[in-house]
């Protein structure tokens, strides 16, 4: 708890709080700051729960640096949530480098959701490779549903078949880059394939296949 301590008393990451410091607004007003006394009268604090709007950029690499650990990861997984995209970047790739057990349904949930409300390009590539970085067996399943999505009954429906969500094939076309296997390549010729129409997905494809072949030579 030492470097859970340290970050956690540091005035850039957190202003100044008693025991209970709530937030209002629409979205923040269910989270708050919630600091208790460890067993023993230990000088230090057990952490509960952390408003997104509350931690920086900079604070996150503090969380980061102090390694995997229940506070960290809790405000990690709420910063996730945080309106600013940078922050939730850089929130996921923590949570992948920490290998957080709770992290992949978070960011999972995240990029489905962002998906219909402006998940732009950069956001969806950090999230895709943190999903591959933290279970690349897991995420190749995601991956999959996500490139073939279920299709909807009815004969001209099974004629026309239907498209990945553009986002969620991003999302899928970045994250396949970490994850080996051959079957990893023919999904991102597969998607390649369906991206005619679409030049932006198509050279990401393009560019993912190019780096997972380089990534398969330096695996040998």
């Amino acid at each position: 708890m030492d470097s859970a301590y340290q970050w956690l008393h540091r005035p850039a990451l957190f202003p100044a709080t008693n025991k209970i410091a709530d937030r209002q607004g629409s979205k923040t007003n269910r989270m708050r700051i919630l600091l208790e006394p460890l067993e023993g009268g230990r000088s230090s604090f057990k952490f509960s729960i952390v408003d997104p709007v509350m931690v920086s950029k900079s604070g996150v690499r503090l969380l980061d640096e102090a390694g995997a650990g229940e506070a960290t990861e809790a405000a990690l997984l709420a910063a996730l949530e945080s309106d600013a995209v940078e922050l939730r970047i850089a929130a996921a790739g923590a949570l992948a480098r920490h290998l957080s057990k709770k992290a992949f349904s978070a960011i999972q949930d995240q990029v489905v959701a962002r998906d219909g409300t402006g998940l732009e390009e950069p956001e969806a590539e950090a999230m895709g490779a943190a999903l591959a970085l933290l279970g690349a067996a897991e995420a190749r399943e995601l991956f999959i549903s996500w490139i073939r999505p279920p299709q909807a009954t009815g004969l001209l429906s099974r004629l026309v078949g239907r498209k990945p969500r553009r986002m969620l094939a991003w999302t899928a076309a970045a994250g396949l880059v970490h994850v080996p296997g051959e079957q990893t390549l023919e999904l991102l010729r597969e998607l390649a394939a369906q991206s005619q129409s679409d030049e932006e997905l198509k050279k990401r494809c393009l560019k993912s296949i190019a780096l997972w072949r380089r990534g398969a030579k330096e695996r040998g």
